[in-house]
């Protein structure tokens, strides 16, 4: 059995900075070459969270998500929660957000989640394959990574811990480290949240640790990845890197914008390192105010906060 895993699609139909083509037409583009090549491998999909890059989609979002879901009905889709995929980074915020609408049925998605009841079991067991949802804000996220969950699994099947955003309402300390957490138990590690993604391995536990990467590169320091999945095979316990083709960056970037764009956010936080005292009660809502003042797109503010915030 084989199925495809991919994670922060990030879904907008607003062009992130330095993105000239369109971001959102793009994007259901690779998706519905990720579908065909599912169809393919005769297998599902498994997303790892932040199916959109707000919480709240518009009519034409959904409809067309929609849209590309019905066109390509064969194919299961699966998706844990995201902390973009909520209002307030909470679980229970699902209701009237995009993927709560669309997870309203479950020929168009399906949530696996624990932290939340509607739509959504304990787990999701496939043939001989259970998969495990852990969201950002789920106490048992941190046990998980922390190697004290093993004691529910069972080990006649193969176990699938899929994570999105490690450990935290507001920040994702493993982000570093997360790739030497002992993770006992499982056979396979599916993360998400972290962007750059890296390449899949088995560690010293036998888990094999898998993120392929954020799907929807809105970034600036996306222009020079390529959108990729991971296809996985449970039954020898294979896998690999599955690229979307013909990806032209500098079809879909102005390359001269995004570098100009890092330049400026290093020039800001050296700025900010001057006036910035880290030990304040708000550097954040210091960081967010003054990019605003200097209207720097969200994108780079968010690059910023994120700096501070790891």
């Amino acid at each position: 059995m084989k199925f495809i895993y991919i994670t922060d699609i990030h879904y907008s139909e607003t062009n992130p900075r330095a993105w000239k083509s369109s971001y959102g037409s793009t994007l259901l583009n690779w998706l519905d070459q990720v579908h065909q090549q599912a169809l393919h491998e005769d297998c599902f999909i498994i997303h790892g969270g932040d199916l959109g890059h707000r919480a709240n989609w518009d009519c034409e979002m959904l409809a067309n998500f929609i849209n590309l879901r019905k066109v390509n009905s064969k194919v299961k889709f699966y998706t844990i929660i995201g902390n973009h995929d909520v209002i307030g980074r909470n679980s229970k915020n699902l209701h009237g957000t995009g993927l709560g609408i669309l997870s309203e049925d479950k020929n168009i998605i399906e949530l696996i989640n624990p932290s939340f009841s509607v739509n959504s079991v304990d787990q999701l067991n496939i043939g001989n394959i259970t998969f495990w949802g852990f969201h950002s804000d789920w106490l048992e996220t941190s046990n998980v990574l922390a190697g004290e969950f093993s004691g529910v699994l069972d080990p006649s099947k193969v176990n699938v811990a899929i994570i999105h955003a490690p450990v935290g309402a507001n920040t994702t300390p493993y982000w570093m480290g997360v790739k030497d957490t002992k993770l006992k138990g499982f056979d396979f590690a599916l993360f998400g949240d972290i962007h750059p993604g890296w390449s899949s391995f088995k560690d010293a536990d036998n888990c094999i640790k898998i993120n392929p990467g954020s799907f929807g590169r809105r970034s600036i320091e996306d222009y020079h990845r390529y959108s990729q999945v991971e296809i996985i095979n449970v039954q020898d316990f294979s896998f690999n890197s599955w690229v979307v083709p013909d990806q032209d960056n500098n079809t879909l970037f102005n390359v001269v914008k995004a570098k100009q764009s890092g330049t400026i956010t290093e020039e800001y936080l050296k700025a900010l390192n001057n006036v910035v005292d880290l030990k304040a009660s708000s550097p954040l809502e210091f960081i967010e105010k003054k990019g605003k003042e200097m209207n720097l797109e969200e994108d780079i503010i968010g690059l910023l906060l994120s700096y501070y915030k790891n």
